[in-house]
């Protein structure tokens, strides 16, 4: 038994009575609190190719370069399809669909099937601030044209290293 003195008065709760309170109060402040409208979320899709091959399993992130995105979707990320196709989508579960606005788009290659996190790219395309890739997400579904990143392949990490 835990024991609590409120104003003199004292209330007795076992363990379990607690949690129970504790997630009444995390919920009923979690719900209603916000005046912010939800903001609005559109499809974005399109393709990745690293020296004209499709880029598989490339972690791609979408940097807000516009003020007006304060909803917290600062970054987005996604992981490319073995196609090098990518998908925002706000219909799949989870919103993962993008707020319009403008972007940053950088571009990391981690060796996934191997379990290696390190970017094969050694960083070249991995900063918003020095990237040459910018995006218009439109309030429609969105149609990128093809990403081509160009690396000197003595310069990609082998798979498997």
């Amino acid at each position: 038994m835990h024991y609590t003195t409120v104003k003199d008065v004292t209330l007795q709760m076992n363990a379990s009575g607690w949690n129970w309170i504790l997630f009444a109060l995390v919920t009923v402040t979690g719900v209603g609190c916000s005046t912010e409208t939800p903001v609005e979320r559109y499809d974005v899709y399109g393709r990745v190719f690293i020296n004209d091959e499709p880029a598989a399993e490339m972690r791609m992130r979408l940097h807000a370069d516009d003020d007006s995105l304060s909803d917290g979707s600062i970054v987005q990320e996604i992981l490319t399809e073995p196609s090098g196709n990518f998908l925002f989508s706000s219909s799949l579960p989870g919103g993962r669909g993008v707020p319009a606005g403008v972007y940053k788009v950088t571009f990391i290659w981690p060796d996934l099937m191997h379990g290696n996190p390190e970017d094969r790219l050694q960083g070249a395309f991995a900063d918003a601030e020095k990237s040459s890739f910018s995006i218009i997400v439109d309030p429609k579904i969105n149609r990128l044209e093809p990403f081509f990143l160009e690396v000197d392949p003595e310069k990609i990490i082998p798979e498997g290293s």
